[in-house]
């Protein structure tokens, strides 16, 4: 059987069209779809401990630094806890720091939020593009609600939405989704996330790196995607 093409190759080759990308990956993947075993393996859980082991502590200084500026700029509880589709499509409660101004957070349904008045001032913005409001998440993962490497979260209208927009990939992608465990990174932050719009175009963009992640999902990729994921975050590039 041949194998599937990673995320680089597919870069490399650059198809004439993002679709027919879809059909590349789906025509490998549709019978070799996998299942939740890696999510639920004690691999799994071993890789989690260890990076957990070794920024578990950063992030939670990073929570409540970000929690600090929050209150002092805005007041209002620190926190929100979003609704997520999870493993099994059952929902959870994401942890974030706040980033926009009490009372809008809870407008957004996940979906890209352009509008930078409901950003909290002078730190807002700094809280999300060092990704300060997704420390809170070692919450989730301690939980087992979520894994520090998967695809991001969704809300239940964003999975909806994800899943209608092709009728032939639409549920190929709900159903690998909902066979893993969300993450705190994964293949869509580290080649770009923040940076592709709420269009079309960059929806099934993501839904091919979900794809793509799993059919790859491995200790070695989520090793090399944490890696990554350290390094944008240094750059400050591509963070949200």
């Amino acid at each position: 059987m041949t194998a599937a093409p990673t995320i680089f190759d597919l870069a490399a080759e650059q198809p004439a069209t993002l679709i027919r990308r879809l059909e590349v990956v789906g025509e490998l993947l549709d019978s070799t779809l996998k299942g939740p075993d890696y999510s639920l393996s004690e691999d799994k859980d071993k890789f989690d401990f260890m990076v957990d082991q070794a920024v578990g502590p950063v992030l939670d200084s990073a929570a409540r630094a970000a929690e600090f500026l929050v209150a002092r700029f805005d007041g209002g509880p620190t926190r929100v806890e979003l609704k997520r589709v999870g493993l099994g499509g059952e929902l959870f409660k994401q942890q974030k720091v706040r980033s926009m101004k009490w009372g809008t957070e809870l407008l957004a349904v996940g979906l890209k939020d352009k509008n930078n008045d409901r950003i909290i001032p002078v730190v807002g913005k700094w809280i999300r593009k060092l990704s300060l409001d997704e420390a809170a998440q070692r919450d989730n993962i301690l939980a087992r609600e979520m894994s520090y490497v998967g695809p991001r979260p969704k809300a239940q209208e964003e999975f909806d939405l994800f899943r209608s927009l092709d009728p032939i990939y639409g549920p190929l992608w709900a159903e690998a989704y909902a066979s893993m465990r969300p993450g705190e990174t994964g293949y869509a932050q580290i080649n770009g996330r923040g940076h592709l719009g709420s269009d079309t175009k960059g929806m099934m963009t993501i839904m091919l790196w979900d794809l793509l992640y799993n059919h790859d999902q491995s200790v070695a990729t989520d090793t090399m995607i944490s890696i990554k994921t350290v390094g944008k975050i240094a750059s400050m590039h591509g963070a949200h």
